[in-house]
């Protein structure tokens, strides 16, 4: 279980990693970024596209409806690719979802940390309320975001990942020290029996 327990963890902080680095590269090259971000989503809706296509084009069957549907969203993720600027308006969007998520697992990460009297864990269920409320408001302003303070946004990010990775940290520390401290009582037991 503790084996588990670590992968979530590491699953965690690394996600915290890429938003903090995410966030870095949204403030230094706020409007490059999210052109960026668009075609990557672009390319990725496109392979998709070419996937399925490709799927149903081999299939014993060929079903038409594959090969329609795969020409549809091979040319949605093209447009997108080559045609970004419709789409960037959606990103504030995403970011704040994104927010919202790793606002979420800070809260969980702290409320577990609680359990394990993990010291500081107030910092981060603060923190993760933090991160859920600037979600919030990434998602209602996001024009706002995008027109003008795209930077406030990878500060967001920064300030979410940042956090995260400390409350995670915390509360790896603390668990460890729990799993330590049951297994010398378990050891000093022992010598008696």
């Amino acid at each position: 279980m503790f084996e588990r327990l670590k992968k979530a963890h590491f699953s965690s902080f690394m996600t915290a990693m890429i938003a903090a680095i995410l966030g870095l590269l949204f403030v230094i090259f706020p409007a490059s970024m999210i052109v960026t971000i668009t075609r990557l989503v672009g390319f990725v809706v496109a392979t998709a596209g070419l996937l399925l296509l490709i799927r149903a084009l081999t299939d014993w069957n060929r079903y038409m409806v594959l090969v329609i549907t795969g020409i549809v969203i091979m040319g949605f993720g093209l447009w997108i690719f080559f045609y970004p600027d419709p789409i960037t308006r959606f990103v504030p969007i995403i970011i704040g979802l994104m927010l919202i998520m790793h606002g979420v697992d800070t809260v969980r990460i702290a409320n577990a940390g609680k359990k394990v009297e993990m010291n500081h864990w107030t910092l981060g269920m603060v923190s993760g309320l933090l991160s859920i409320v600037l979600g919030v408001v990434a998602i209602v302003c996001s024009r706002f975001f995008r027109d003008t303070i795209i930077v406030l946004l990878g500060i967001m990010l920064i300030y979410d990942g940042v956090s995260s990775m400390i409350v995670t940290g915390r509360f790896t520390r603390a668990e460890r020290d729990v799993v330590d401290s049951t297994a010398h009582s378990v050891d000093d037991t022992d010598d008696f029996v």
